[in-house]
């Protein structure tokens, strides 16, 4: 699972294991290869049917994120926030933090999963009005 503090530290030194790159989940620009092309039609049906949705939360949200967009990585989970590869991730700055380190500010990416039932009905409520 790699869920300790220290892990991600470790990852920025190890990349790869038995021949498997390694990365970090919570990168917003996360590479799944083959998983991610498999479904690219209803992606782009869904980017459409969500877009109006998207636009309304990301004026809501404003300036506390980079952006908001729609992810096909999520399950169970409505929303995930996460960061771009060049950033620092939350786990990496409660670690400068710890060791009395400056931490830089850091725009985290919102994203909403469309297949959950509650984004499709919020989506849906905020459509209505």
């Amino acid at each position: 699972m790699l869920s300790d503090r220290i892990d991600e530290w470790m990852l920025s030194y190890l990349t790869e294991f038995d021949g498997k790159a390694l990365q970090s989940i919570t990168k917003a620009d996360l590479d799944l290869g083959d998983l991610a092309d498999k479904e690219s039609e209803t992606q782009k049906q869904q980017d459409e049917a969500f877009g109006s949705f998207i636009e309304r939360v990301k004026n809501l949200l404003g300036e506390r994120v980079k952006t908001v967009r729609l992810t096909h990585n999520l399950t169970d989970t409505p929303a995930v926030v996460s960061t771009d590869n060049d950033q620092m991730t939350t786990q990496m700055a409660k670690l400068f933090a710890a060791a009395g380190q400056p931490v830089p500010e850091v725009k985290y990416t919102f994203e909403l999963n469309p297949e959950h039932h509650l984004v499709k009905k919020v989506a849906d409520i905020a459509d209505e009005t």
